[in-house]
């Protein structure tokens, strides 16, 4: 149901929602509830997806060449999943 990401003093927490009507996403920064999200401990993030579909990428690459942290949700159901070269 939820996933929570820290690097260095940041916290990312991501959760999912049961409900499909729900377009809101649901996250919180630094425990402020969908706090400015364009970078996150100095990686850029993006986002993708509505509604009940959502996907969060962290490009590591800056430090970490090829390195992401990738976030799917799909409805209330999270994956956390880390990839690039290792």
């Amino acid at each position: 149901k939820n996933v929570a990401i820290k690097i260095g003093n940041d916290i990312l927490e991501i959760e999912g929602s049961v409900d499909a009507d729900d377009a809101d996403a649901h996250y919180w920064f630094n425990f402020q509830y969908q706090g400015e999200l364009d970078t996150f401990a100095g990686f850029p993030v993006t986002q993708k997806g509505f509604t009940y579909k959502r996907q969060y990428i962290i490009d590591l690459s800056s430090k970490y060449p090829g390195a992401s942290i990738v976030v799917q949700l799909y409805k209330e159901f999270v994956r956390g999943k880390f990839s690039g070269d290792q």
